[in-house]
């Protein structure tokens, strides 16, 4: 249960920015700036894995503003799930994050495919915030795999041309199925890699493609 006085509901698209600044307060607590923005968190919504009516939870103050945020992805149906959970820093302390892990536990549940063998919930954490790692160990989470941020110095303005590839901008017709093969094949047996069907793909794609970020082919 929710302490008083906030309230909960699912998200709407209306607090995509609210969500959003959720999210970048908690970034900027623990890694001292954003790691996620705007046009990240449309993007999210915009994966077709997500039904903002029964896989997402926003909490409310006595104002009525978001001040915490979670949500269940079901990465491969059935038995995999993927969960985030965000409290701003200054409201966090209450119960707010144990009762939305509560939520999403619960949703994990009703979506684990009948008959399944075994399924789990994975949940994100920075190693930076112990507050919230031990939080997780608590409710009987632990430690399945770790990641790392590379950072790189920036390149030379003009970089070699490789000796056996031609690089082209993926722009022509079908440049898009080749991409999708490309990719599924690139992290086929990597952790917890989901083959997509080329038309998910493409929809989360599309909903990303106004980024600016140039898509490439060597061949």
């Amino acid at each position: 249960m929710l302490p008083p006085p906030y309230a909960e509901r699912p998200a709407q698209r209306a607090d995509l920015e609210d969500v959003a600044a959720v999210v970048i307060a908690a970034d900027i607590d623990q890694l001292g700036e954003p790691d996620w923005s705007v046009d990240d968190q449309a993007e999210e919504w915009a994966d077709p894995r997500l039904d903002l009516a029964t896989d997402t939870r926003v909490v409310l103050d006595a104002a009525g503003a978001v001040v915490g945020y979670a949500h269940v992805l079901r990465r491969d149906e059935g038995t995999d799930f993927d969960t985030e959970t965000y409290v701003l820093p200054e409201h966090d302390g209450h119960g707010i994050e144990e009762h939305l892990l509560g939520f999403v536990e619960e949703r994990a549940r009703q979506g684990v495919a009948p008959g399944a063998s075994s399924a789990r919930l994975v949940a994100f954490c920075l190693e930076t915030d112990a507050v919230r790692a031990a939080r997780l160990r608590a409710a009987g989470y632990g430690v399945i795999r770790q990641f790392f941020r590379m950072t790189v110095k920036p390149p030379p303005e003009v970089l070699p041309e490789p000796n056996q590839a031609r690089i082209r901008s993926a722009d022509g017709p079908g440049d898009l199925a080749t991409v999708h093969r490309v990719i599924t094949e690139a992290f086929r047996g990597h952790f917890r890699s989901v083959a997509l069907p080329f038309e998910e793909w493409e929809q989360r794609h599309l909903a990303r493609a106004d980024d600016g970020a140039p898509m490439l082919l060597a061949e």
